[in-house]
């Protein structure tokens, strides 16, 4: 959607993450939204505050994602069906294969959704999805398997 709240707390943990294997040089992370709502801005302040608890800087800047992105990102994730739905329904054709669902692996849940915390505030929550999954994905990542 926005590049608000969800998909920029997911950059910055994945990061982390990655710098605590050694892997900064070898893995690159971004992250871009659909609309142009936050363009330029950070994101939302209760994602930055509940971040902050777990050590976690979330200082990107929103942004919408670009031909670009395309073509330099080995894979896409998506943070809810909505939204993998929309990209693929803007993009060629031939980039379909790189859109996958964010939480696609993660065995403890029925849904493949991210539930977005803007409304409903449930921040907390929504970083315990994410760290989980930002596990298993460089996890996945490392063993060459995404």
């Amino acid at each position: 959607m926005g590049n608000y709240c969800r998909s920029p707390l997911a950059h910055a943990i994945l990061e982390k993450k990655i710098a605590a294997q050694g892997l900064t040089d070898a893995i690159k992370v971004d992250s871009a939204g659909l609309g142009d709502w936050h363009a330029g801005s950070l994101p939302d302040s209760r994602t930055r505050e509940n971040a902050a608890t777990h050590n976690i800087a979330v200082t990107h800047r929103s942004r919408m994602i670009d031909d670009s992105d395309l073509e330099t990102c080995n894979v896409i994730f998506c943070m809810d069906q909505s939204i993998l739905t929309e990209l693929q329904a803007k993009i060629p054709e031939k980039y379909h294969s790189k859109c996958i669902l964010f939480r696609k692996y993660d065995s403890q849940s029925d849904s493949m959704d991210v539930p977005d915390p803007y409304y409903e505030g449930r921040f907390e929550e929504v970083f315990q999805i994410i760290d989980r999954n930002c596990t298993i994905l460089l996890k996945k990542m490392m063993a060459n398997e995404l």
